[in-house]
């Protein structure tokens, strides 16, 4: 199902779409929608077997059998525009980076601090190299907590009340966005953030905004991205 609505997806975008694939991780959600989470070792295993299965359902169609999941022998129908590419993100230390490095196109982490990426994009190049793949060829992405204001004023009052609601002060609160890549500030010193994390090797940035749509200040936003793009 994943795989032909993903090639579906794709068709109707002309082949701009991105197949992001993960384990799945927040609870309330499942119980929601009355869907199980297995354990975690079961989520990677499946993990493991969906991403050679959609490999394997979008290329060559010499089908898949594992533990979990099995496609036969067949042309599996609609081809997408071209390879979907594949998107495996999260912030495991040795599984994910591994997974990403053998089937991903890119390897997507939640902003964090210098060690913490190196560590994982060496994971994610090991695995790449140890199955022939150049891991070069192989996007790393930030997923970034956007905290900005179009003014100085303004910022600095968005830093107290983010502060304030966890408890600590709107320094020790800069100095933790700082240290984890978070892009913050002004929206040129947002797009100064955003040259630190590319001098890092990230290839691709996404902002998070953790608001309703109707919240989110979108001029603000608008003004951040044209500086990073500037």
């Amino acid at each position: 199902v994943i795989a032909k609505t993903a090639a579906t997806i794709d068709e109707m975008s002309a082949g701009r779409f991105g197949l992001g694939i993960g384990t799945g991780w927040m609870h309330s959600e499942h119980d929601a929608f009355g869907m199980d989470l297995p354990e975690m070792w079961e989520r990677f295993s499946r993990l493991f077997e969906v991403l050679a299965y959609v490999h394997a359902a979008q290329t060559d169609s010499r089908g898949f059998r594992g533990r979990h999941y099995e496609l036969k022998q067949i042309d599996v129908l609609p081809r997408p525009v071209r390879p979907i590419p594949i998107i495996v993100g999260g912030s495991g230390r040795r599984k994910t980076p591994t997974y990403a490095g053998r089937f991903a196109d890119e390897y997507n982490l939640f902003a964090c601090d210098r060690e913490n990426l190196e560590k994982r994009v060496a994971v994610m190049r090991a695995a790449a190299e140890s199955v022939g793949r150049n891991p070069d060829d192989i996007t790393i992405s930030f997923s970034s907590p956007t905290f900005v204001a179009p003014s100085d004023e303004a910022y600095g009052a968005l830093l107290e009340r983010e502060a304030a609601a966890r408890n600590i002060g709107p320094a020790e609160f800069e100095n933790e966005l700082r240290r984890n890549n978070h892009v913050h500030g002004t929206p040129d010193q947002a797009a100064a953030v955003a040259a630190d994390i590319a001098a890092l090797g990230v290839g691709r940035l996404y902002l998070q905004e953790f608001k309703t749509l109707g919240e989110i200040d979108t001029a603000v936003l608008g003004s951040v991205v044209a500086a990073i793009r500037a």
